[in-house]
């Protein structure tokens, strides 16, 4: 909606810029809304204290052979 008032009231104004100033305006809106909105206590809140987050050694060494891939498809053709 903050674009397509943009796009009307201001055509001459480059797309890029223009998204760049959508977003300033919606990041100033959300922090404007969580300030003025009290927090809420009574939420129901995920506990990841016990969850753990290691991945195994067939994941990591399948991630650096997906890395090392790319890496030399890039250096190939960049």
């Amino acid at each position: 909606m903050i674009s397509f008032a943009g796009k009307w009231f201001a055509p001459d104004f480059p797309f890029m810029n223009r998204m760049l100033a959508v977003f300033l305006v919606t990041l100033a809106l959300a922090v404007i809304v969580s300030l003025v909105l009290p927090a809420r206590t009574d939420q129901n809140r995920t506990v990841t204290a016990d969850v753990d987050y290691r991945t195994s050694t067939g994941f990591n060494i399948a991630g650096l052979g997906v890395i090392l891939i790319l890496a030399a498809l890039y250096a190939t053709w960049w």
